[in-house]
């Protein structure tokens, strides 16, 4: 693919800002457990980036499943990355003050976020709980959320780092074969920007407009029987955390139920592959919609969020890309 070089320096960023900071096992907290496709590439990425180090993964687990009792007291503890960081997904990041209060003995690494606050009094608090901690990473993912962590969480060691799903392999799913579709890949949440870019009202061709499709990820809104499905899951999953708090291992092992989850991710990526790979050009609102279809080789115009997200993260990184465009 045109873009191989570009991926490739990519991943020896990554490698080269986190390889030397995660020098003994580690447990990797906050791991998805939902319906969005991009969280499960991001979490895909740190997975095959870990693979390649020598440590070993001691732990594992879902927020909702991550009773503070089972995780390690020893080695790092390691943060999934996103665009969670901040007040506007309130939930991810109590859930990183918790742990940051709780565990100062520990090293903790978050991997590549961006960084957004609406609100300043939230963003002086989680900074002074965050600089309270003496050994603790935080990677941005653009220029503007690496400016304001360096402003504010200035104890902290604060690094500029690409996102983990560009550490993907995902070459067995490439397909050469053109369909003659696009799609505009248009988010349904709260990240929806303003002016919501209208694909159909740029093109003339009664043809073309034949071909443009516009939805969000497969599956983001739960219908009744997907909504129910996941009440089912969830419950197991929290049955076992219960039980594993009753379980006491052999030594030197630890149980880790937080990774039952780990086939949906496995099967999130694919579905996500088979989605894009419909289309020849995508229009994405959704930073890993862009991300996704880079991957597979599609000519993708990225469209920025309701904050700014995805042309910050353009411009730090994709600029030089090849059949890749910022529109707006």
């Amino acid at each position: 693919m045109s873009n191989n070089k570009h991926i490739a320096a990519l991943k020896h960023k990554i490698s080269a800002a986190l390889s030397p900071l995660i020098d003994d096992d580690y447990s990797l907290l906050d791991t998805p457990y939902h319906n969005n496709i991009g969280d499960s590439l991001i979490y895909e990425g740190e997975l095959s980036f870990l693979s390649g180090l020598p440590a070993k993964r001691l732990f594992s687990a879902n927020r909702k499943f991550a009773s503070l009792k089972r995780i390690p007291k020893k080695g790092i503890i390691l943060m999934h990355g996103g665009g969670n960081f901040g007040d506007l997904w309130r939930v991810y990041q109590n859930f990183r003050l918790k742990i940051i209060r709780e565990r100062p003995q520990q090293r903790i690494v978050v991997f590549p976020q961006t960084v957004y606050y609406a609100n300043q009094e939230n963003l002086l608090r989680d900074a002074e709980v965050f600089n309270s901690h003496p050994d603790l990473t935080i990677c941005a993912r653009d220029h503007r959320s690496y400016d304001l962590l360096k402003k504010h969480f200035y104890k902290n060691n604060i690094l500029l780092v690409p996102d983990m799903a560009f550490y993907l392999d995902l070459n067995r799913f490439v397909k050469i074969e053109t369909t003659g579709k696009v799609l505009l890949l248009k988010r349904v949440d709260k990240e929806v920007p303003e002016n919501q870019f209208d694909l159909r009202q740029n093109l003339t061709s009664a043809d073309q407009l034949k071909q443009v499709e516009i939805a969000d990820w497969p599956g983001i809104e739960y219908t009744p029987r997907e909504k129910k499905k996941w009440e089912r899951r969830d419950r197991a999953n929290r049955y076992l955390t219960r039980l594993s708090l009753l379980v006491l291992p052999p030594k030197g092992i630890d149980l880790d139920f937080g990774v039952l989850h780990l086939f949906e991710s496995r099967r999130q990526l694919e579905k996500g592959c088979q989605f894009i790979n419909q289309y020849d050009a995508i229009y994405s609102t959704r930073l890993h919609g862009a991300i996704l279809s880079i991957l597979l080789g599609k000519t993708i115009y990225v469209i920025d969020n309701s904050y700014g997200k995805n042309s910050e993260f353009f411009n730090c990184w994709l600029k030089d890309f090849e059949d890749c465009y910022l529109i707006g």
